[in-house]
């Protein structure tokens, strides 16, 4: 009886132990739920906090791109601004004026955490150029800045640069209150992950371009339909990037018409209508909208040639080649097109116009002497002076050609796997059917890209004629439209 005791005290003892834990469990799954609720909204806020630009609100509102550069943050892999491929970027700064590379690289990036870089519009086509740096001490000695001309420092731990003291005139209005700022329009939260952020203001591009009397700005002002978000980040040894808000190139997805590229393309893009082109060309301007319309009218009356043909052929899905010309051609460049579909009364029509373009360009003259003796000359566009030529490429295809070297001209066109196949360089037309061609599949392998994929864009030099290229990394652009938007790499520096 002696043992018994205190073996009930023991049991007595557990089993209020193991109710107060019953009435008391509740209480504890919430104080852990809360704990780990705590937790991840401090994470949340904290990340918010490393990665939030706190230099937006300089810029102004009328902003036509804002480009930012950020250290990177937990728990992505450390790297700093200074580790980040940029060199054209800052070649480019220093190419304007703005500040010397040397001392932008060397002395001031390693002392910085976040940078902005705003280009703002002038009239007259011209624009000013900012350069906002955020340093991640306070106190910045004018030792450091001594050497930049046109600067301002603001809180003592932000150097505003730019290439003109109205451009510092404006960020200063803006940092009184006096102007609106761009935080305003810039949605942060749509690109919250990337290092380096790129905002390109719809509107305010629109309004720039619109003073260019260049061909290239007036098809991207057509374009343009909404602001435009890229975020990039710097890994496996090349720049990725992702366009947010779903945005497209064009709203009719169709898969690209080939799947192999030649191995000297220069670019690549598929998916695009050449009537459509055409037709935005001449909602940009009056003038080339009453030239086409001169035009269409002038081949009705004089030759009999209604466009309605040509515009059958050339208003569907169309992928295009670009090359680096080999030899001199009116366009500066050789290209080749490729038409899903095609019918005998198209490809004769194609003919027909090329003929008569010729035919405008280099009139026959036909001298004659009138009753009172006088002699005159008479310019005939005849369209049978030309005649198109055909060639077989080793019994597989034949094509169709016609050259004329004192327009330095060319039109080459076949029909090849139920595709027609037109370009102005006869050698890039045989080349692309008798030699062998990169598959577009390992192109999107080196991009680290999978899924769905509706239309390629693929740059491999720089194209000048784009708005702000020069500054943006060099190598090959390889862009992708899927069905979640638009993404994409840049391959080797």
């Amino acid at each position: 009886m002696e043992d018994s005791l205190p073996n009930s005290n023991f049991l007595l003892v557990a089993n209020k132990i193991i109710l107060f834990a019953k009435k008391k469990r509740g209480l504890i799954l919430a104080g852990v739920f809360s704990i780990f609720f705590v937790i991840v909204f401090s994470f949340y806020f904290w990340h918010s906090w490393q990665t939030a630009d706190s230099l937006v609100s300089l810029a102004p509102i009328d902003s036509v791109l804002y480009f930012h550069v950020r250290d990177s943050a937990w728990p992505k892999k450390p790297q700093t601004i200074s580790d980040l491929p940029l060199k054209n970027f800052y070649q480019q700064l220093a190419n304007k004026g703005i500040i010397e590379k040397d001392n932008l690289e060397k002395d001031l990036l390693p002392k910085v955490k976040e940078f902005s870089f705003v280009l703002l519009s002038r009239d007259n086509f011209e624009s000013d150029l900012v350069l906002i740096l955020k340093f991640k001490n306070k106190n910045v000695s004018e030792s450091i800045i001594g050497k930049i001309k046109n600067h301002l420092l603001i809180d003592n731990n932000i150097l505003v640069v730019a290439n003109s003291q109205s451009a510092l005139d404006r960020i200063s209005e803006v940092k009184n209150g006096k102007t609106h700022s761009l935080s305003l329009e810039l949605n942060q939260k749509k690109l919250a992950q990337s290092q380096v952020v790129l905002f390109i203001s719809s509107a305010n591009l629109k309004y720039h371009l619109s003073q260019s009397q260049k061909m290239v700005d007036k098809i991207l002002v057509q374009l343009l339909n909404q602001d435009i978000y890229l975020g990039l980040n710097y890994k496996n040894n090349q720049w990725q990037f992702k366009i947010a808000d779903n945005f497209y190139l064009n709203k009719m997805i169709v898969p690209p018409l080939i799947d192999s590229l030649p191995k000297d393309f220069d670019s690549y893009i598929s998916n695009i209508n050449l009537f459509e082109i055409f037709n935005g060309l001449g909602q940009s301007d009056q003038n080339i909208s009453d030239s086409f319309s001169q035009l269409t009218e002038s081949l009705k009356t004089v030759y009999g040639f209604f466009a309605e043909k040509i515009i059958n052929l050339i208003n569907q899905p169309t992928d295009l080649i670009i090359y680096k010309t080999e030899k001199p051609n009116a366009l500066g460049f050789d290209f080749l097109l490729v038409f899903n579909k095609s019918n005998q009364n198209q490809i004769d029509s194609l003919q027909e116009l090329v003929k008569i373009i010729l035919a405008q360009k280099l009139p026959n003259s036909k001298n004659h002497i009138l009753p009172d003796g006088t002699a005159v000359t008479e310019l005939v566009a005849d369209t049978e002076l030309w005649q198109w030529q055909k060639e077989n490429l080793a019994g597989q295809n034949e094509i169709s050609y016609l050259a004329e070297p004192k327009l330095n001209l060319e039109i080459a066109y076949t029909v090849f796997n139920n595709q027609l196949l037109v370009s102005n360089s006869i050698q890039r037309l045989k080349n692309f059917i008798l030699e062998t061609k990169v598959p577009l599949t390992s192109l999107t392998k080196e991009c680290h890209h999978t899924g769905l994929i509706n239309r390629y864009l693929i740059l491999k030099s720089q194209l000048d004629f784009i708005p702000f290229a020069g500054y943006m990394p060099s190598g090959e652009v390889l862009l992708i439209e899927g069905s979640e938007g638009i993404s994409g790499c840049i391959l080797g520096d």
